[in-house]
């Protein structure tokens, strides 16, 4: 159950950035854009922490390459019925690319901090949400980082079309799982951390979960990873802007997938090389071009 606030942010991001004929297409089905931003981390969230076959429909996705999810959802959503079926599907799909794009960047960097720092990725992501907040002048604890998410069942049926292994009940569901935890990992209810803390804690989750719940206090330990995220997510904008012309030609031209769809979600080949820095160095530094294209 990764953070929230990062993809959201970085969807209105890309909203501001998008050509004005996708911004169209995107507020005709708001909804499921800002479902689609959260990628297949949707389906962490059923029923967590139990492992069952919803919840593996995620982690799985993480770990192999985007490139034959993307193709079969162009044949998902060119055998939509009526246009608002197909642009219902191409909005879904737009917000998961926005997803994959910032997780591909991203996710290489936080995987070499792994190494050189007593710290979980749930730490270094819930971190970088806090940081956003902050930065967008909000109140870490009493903004509702859920806010722009909506469940219903209408939006399910067209994820689900998506995902044929699962039930529209089962993604519905995720949706509604997904804003719960997140409402519950950033309240600033100070009883209700506490018995969350004694949870993870009797259930020996503290460790892996933790991390997940939002502190009042900024973490030093993350003070150059937010940084660096924030640096690779702006750095995201035209890459995503470029995987998104291809995929619309790719989606009514037939031209090639780029390349670089290749990619996992997860960290690319390359990780090991990428630098670590103080916060001192880091206030300096820019990402190269193979830091994100690796």
């Amino acid at each position: 159950m990764p953070s929230i606030y990062a993809h959201y942010t970085f969807g209105e991001m890309m909203k501001q950035n998008f050509p004005s004929d996708i911004k169209k297409r995107i507020d005709l089905h708001k909804d499921l854009f800002e479902i689609g931003l959260h990628g297949p981390d949707l389906f962490f969230y059923y029923y967590a922490p139990l492992k069952n076959r919803v919840s593996q429909t995620g982690y799985r996705m993480h770990d192999v390459s985007a490139a034959p999810f993307f193709r079969r959802a162009k044949d998902v959503i060119l055998s939509g019925s009526t246009v608002p079926e197909k642009n219902a599907g191409l909005a879904y799909i737009l917000g998961f690319l926005c997803h994959f794009t910032l997780d591909s960047v991203c996710h290489s960097y936080i995987e070499k901090k792994l190494t050189t720092d007593p710290v979980t990725h749930s730490d270094i992501e819930t971190n970088f949400d806090r940081y956003l907040l902050l930065k967008q002048h909000r109140r870490p604890l009493h903004a509702k980082v859920t806010s722009h998410l909506r469940t219903s069942q209408e939006s399910a049926k067209v994820i689900r079309t998506f995902f044929p292994t699962l039930s529209v009940r089962q993604v519905e569901s995720s949706i509604s799982s997904m804003i719960w935890y997140n409402d519950l990992f950033t309240t600033s209810d100070r009883l209700i951390r506490s018995l969350v803390k004694a949870a993870l804690h009797a259930t020996f989750t503290y460790k892996s979960l933790g991390g997940l719940l939002m502190n009042e206090t900024d973490n030093p330990l993350c003070t150059d990873s937010n940084l660096r995220l924030d640096k690779l997510m702006e750095a995201s904008v035209p890459l995503c802007l470029s995987l998104t012309s291809n995929y619309l030609g790719f989606l009514h031209k037939g031209i090639p997938l780029s390349p670089y769809f290749r990619h996992t979600f997860g960290p690319k080949p390359g990780w090991r090389e990428i630098p670590v820095l103080s916060p001192k160095e880091e206030s300096s530094y820019q990402p190269d071009r193979e830091e994100l294209s690796q």
